[in-house]
């Protein structure tokens, strides 16, 4: 349910300011609040969290909701800006070449995007053999040792950080603004 608030807020957001505009904003309310979170976690005995179990803090917890529901909101509001974002480049390209090309934009975004996520768990593979698991797998009985708890963090909340940090600086060279927008789509109706 909170997803689906946030998708409707983000896009929203999106129609009245513009699928850039919205893109960069919620890439730096994602960016900042993912940041929050990873220093909060950096900072407390994450056992904390569990309140159902022995040392649980309410608090704690309590503040790890509410940083957890803000970075998923704000995430959710990044994906619905990027849909709208694609239907700009359709729309542009209509008319900039005259050829109507959803399923090529859709086709080429999905690719990347699934290339991406096909890495995560080469990267996961990675991190855990680096400190120092090559024969298993971190297990729930494990000791929480520093070493895992670091290693969580980047990968959790330090990997979307370095791709949002990328988006920033790739909106740097996106010029389909909604002023833009609203002359490719005149341009558009007049043909």
């Amino acid at each position: 349910l909170p997803s689906i608030i946030f998708a409707m807020f983000g896009a929203k957001y999106a129609g009245k300011h513009g699928s850039k505009k919205a893109t960069i904003t919620w890439t730096w309310v994602a960016l900042i609040v993912t940041a929050v979170t990873f220093a909060f976690c950096a900072v407390v005995d994450m056992r904390q969290i569990n309140i159902l179990g022995e040392g649980g803090n309410i608090v704690i917890a309590a503040i790890f909701l509410v940083l957890l529901l803000a970075g998923n909101g704000s995430k959710m509001c990044v994906t619905t800006a990027n849909g709208a974002m694609r239907a700009d480049i359709v729309d542009y390209e209509m008319d900039r070449s005259g050829k109507y090309l959803p399923a090529v934009v859709t086709a080429t975004y999905n690719f990347i995007d699934q290339l991406v996520t096909s890495l995560g768990a080469t990267i996961a593979t990675f991190s855990v053999a680096a400190i120092g698991y090559v024969d298993s797998l971190p297990q729930p009985t494990d000791a929480a040792t520093p070493a895992i708890k670091w290693m969580a963090l980047a990968l959790y909340f330090g990997l979307p950080i370095l791709g949002w940090i990328c988006t920033i600086f790739a909106m740097k060279s996106y010029h389909l603004d909604k002023a833009e927008m609203i002359n490719v789509q005149k341009r558009i109706a007049d043909k």
